[in-house]
Parts: C-alpha cells; sequence; structure tokens
C-alpha cells in the first residue's frame, strides 16, 4: 500500500479506514494455548480436539503461562502505531502467569491511545484483578469520556468498583447503550454472589438517556 498511495500513513489514521483496524483483541488465554500447542506441535485449528485426547496438555497450560506471556510493550507499539482508528477494544482473561509481562500500566496505556476513538470497551474475568487498578479508570475518565463516543461499556471486576470510578459515566448520556459492570465474590457467609457491589444505584445512571442495556 505504501507503494500505490503517497498518502498511506494519514489514510491508515483517518476515520475512513477505521475499519482495517477497527478491533484490538487481547484474548490471554487463548495465546498461551496457541503457544503451548505449537509446543506439542499440533496444528492450533484444532487444539481443543487435541486436549481432550491429551489430559496432560490442559495442566501443562497453567504452567506454561509464565512463559508465553503476551508483551504489554507490543501491543502498545501497534496501537501507538494506529492511534486514532481503534474503534472496539477487547479484553478476555486467562491464566495468570499470561499477565507476567502486562501490567496495570499497560492496560492503562492502552486505554488512554485507544480512548478518544473508542465506541465500545469489554474487559471479560478471570486474571485483570491485579490490572484493573485506579489506573484503568483513570484512562478511562481523562481520554474516553470526554470523547463521548462510548457506546457500549462491560467491565467484569471480581474487586467491585466504587462510586467515584462509575461517577464519570454521567457524561456519556448521549452515546453510552450498554452498561455492564459486574463482580463475583464470596461473602461473609460464604456464599458466592453477583453482583456490582456498589453501595446504592447511582442517580447519574438516570441521566444516560441512549442506555438500552443496564
Amino acid at each position: 500500500m505504501p507503494l500505490v498511495c503517497k498518502y498511506w500513513h494519514e489514510l491508515y489514521r483517518s476515520q475512513d479506514a477505521s475499519p482495517l483496524h477497527e478491533t484490538l483483541e487481547l484474548n490471554f488465554r487463548k495465546e498461551v494455548e496457541r503457544a503451548s500447542a505449537r509446543e506439542w506441535g499440533q496444528e492450533e485449528d484444532d487444539e481443543e480436539d487435541w486436549a481432550l485426547r491429551h489430559p496432560g496438555y490442559a495442566s501443562r497450560l497453567i504452567s506454561w503461562a509464565a512463559d508465553y506471556p503476551i508483551h504489554g510493550s507490543r501491543v502498545i507499539s501497534w496501537a501507538e502505531r494506529r492511534a486514532g482508528s481503534v474503534r472496539k477494544l477487547h479484553f478476555e482473561g486467562g491464566f495468570r502467569g499470561a499477565f507476567e509481562d502486562f501490567s496495570p500500566w499497560d492496560l492503562g496505556r492502552l486505554v488512554t491511545l485507544t480512548g478518544p476513538s473508542l465506541v465500545e470497551l469489554r474487559i471479560g474475568r478471570w486474571g485483570f484483578e491485579e490490572l484493573r487498578k485506579k489506573r484503568f479508570w483513570k484512562s478511562l475518565r481523562d481520554p474516553v469520556v470526554p470523547a463521548r463516543q462510548l457506546r457500549f461499556l462491560v467491565v467484569n471486576d471480581d474487586d467491585g468498583v466504587s462510586e467515584s470510578d462509575v461517577e464519570p459515566l454521567g457524561q456519556l448520556a448521549g452515546s453510552l447503550e450498554e452498561l455492564a459492570l459486574s463482580a463475583y465474590y464470596i461473602n461473609a457467609s460464604g456464599s458466592a454472589i453477583h453482583g456490582s457491589r456498589l453501595p446504592r444505584f447511582p442517580e447519574f445512571f438516570c441521566a444516560l438517556t441512549e442506555l438500552r442495556y443496564l
């Protein structure tokens, strides 16, 4: 493309080129499975069937996770070159070792880089407990909310969220269509609870006039 389009760099970052890199998806579990599957010498497309036939494979995934982490620096480098074209940012969790080289700073930096153009942000459960600290909510508050383009926000957080974390979302009254903030934890009686852990229903939620799912 650079050979046939003199202004490719400008086109690359433009809104019209957004379908080129519309979705940035990080699936930590999948990356570990792919890397360890290659280590065992089997094709990626049949890794699930292969794992069922080799019980030892599934158990070793956990111990191998630290050997095949997603490198935060590489993902950030990718995002830096494509800032302005990423519309959807998806994270899926996995084995704890897969996060060895991916820090809370990396997560915050990714959200900051892609924030102004984001319309969808989804963060899954399992493994993100240490990553979703105040840095993430600050990055959400600073570059994402002011752009007022975010339409879908799904955050699964085992620690729950605070009112101060979610209060800035009130500024998304004209865009936010889906908001899901969930936590899965064990209460004092030992029962599993699925909820938001917010002490009360935030009044500003009522100002989200475009909301279709809460």
